[in-house]
């Protein structure tokens, strides 16, 4: 086109004409193929979401009925489980006694987060019991066990709405008074925030310690007969995942507590620890007589120091 308006071919505005009309052909063009590509790729979630939408709920797979009564012991009778054909638990023995603070340690992948997930029902063995003083997991009705089981992860889910709102959405069973929300509040130290500000979409405008802190808050609303704290406090300093873990222990005196953490300043004061490799637990009991057996929790404790010293050093 500018060759042949230096050449007195064309004019220059029979050039700028045919350059609009171009573009006004070209932008509708443009705008049916980036239809397409919508469509496409909402052809493919909406396909994922009916495959969601299909599978069978956890009350159509869990018939129990009975209700969650623990007064003694949560024992785990050859417990396996596996995804896909890869063995993650491989014969788990285990007893939680009511009232006891319990540490779960063990390298990545040795099967921690999936007990847990167990212990909540979240997964069925495919082989041996869970057992809930003495009655079988799966005979329980599901709504009891996860009323009398809370879990506390790493990965915290926050809506965009004030810390106050976020906390209150933890006990779905009543409407906490505006005295419980308080104290839990300054239970988990979070009496410094503004809990009326609103904290953005999934709590974006908050540390990671705090968004734990509000997880821990939300759990604190509501009675529990076992509490699990999987990496709950990780984005915490040890100083302050120790001290926090303290006063979870002072208000959960008769409940039983299964922390999983990597830490040994939260480790220490637990009134015994499990020790899980491979799938399987290689040793239990306090802290202070598994350290003089001289196995696998003095590694894990040697390990902590040595990586403590390599910060500091």
């Amino acid at each position: 086109g500018g060759y042949q308006v230096m050449h007195g071919v064309m004019t220059l505005g029979t050039l700028i004409a045919f350059l609009q009309y171009t573009g006004r052909l070209f932008d509708p063009v443009q705008s049916l193929h980036n239809l397409y590509m919508d469509l496409v790729r909402g052809m493919v979630s909406m396909r994922r979401v009916l495959e969601f939408m299909q599978l069978p709920t956890q009350e159509a797979t869990h018939a129990g009925h009975k209700p969650f009564i623990y007064n003694r012991t949560i024992e785990l009778q050859d417990v396996h489980f596996h995804f896909d054909d890869q063995p993650v638990l491989r014969g788990v023995n285990l007893k939680l006694a009511k009232g006891k603070s319990y540490a779960l340690v063990g390298a990545s992948g040795s099967g921690k987060t999936t007990l847990a997930n167990m212990l909540c029902a979240f997964y069925t063995p495919a082989q041996g019991r869970i057992l809930i003083d003495d009655v079988p997991l799966e005979d329980i009705q599901l709504r009891e066990v996860r009323s009398h089981v809370s879990l506390v992860s790493q990965q915290v889910h926050l809506f965009d709405d004030t810390i106050w709102h976020n906390i209150r959405y933890g006990n779905f069973e009543r409407e906490p008074a505006e005295a419980e929300i308080e104290r839990v509040i300054d239970q988990v130290g979070l009496n410094g925030l503004d809990v009326q500000e609103t904290i953005g979409e999934q709590g974006v405008q908050l540390s990671g310690g705090q968004k734990q802190r509000i997880a821990l808050a939300r759990t604190l609303l509501r009675p529990v007969d076992l509490l699990i704290l999987d990496e709950a406090t990780a984005a915490l300093d040890a100083e302050s995942e120790a001290t926090l873990f303290r006063r979870v222990q002072q208000l959960y005196r008769e409940q039983t507590i299964l922390l999983i953490s990597h830490r040994l300043s939260a480790v220490q004061g637990v009134d015994e620890v499990i020790c899980l490799a491979d799938g399987r637990v290689v040793e239990q009991g306090q802290p202070e007589v598994l350290r003089q057996k001289q196995g696998y929790y003095t590694q894990f404790v040697q390990h902590q120091q040595d990586a403590a010293l390599e910060l500091t050093g």
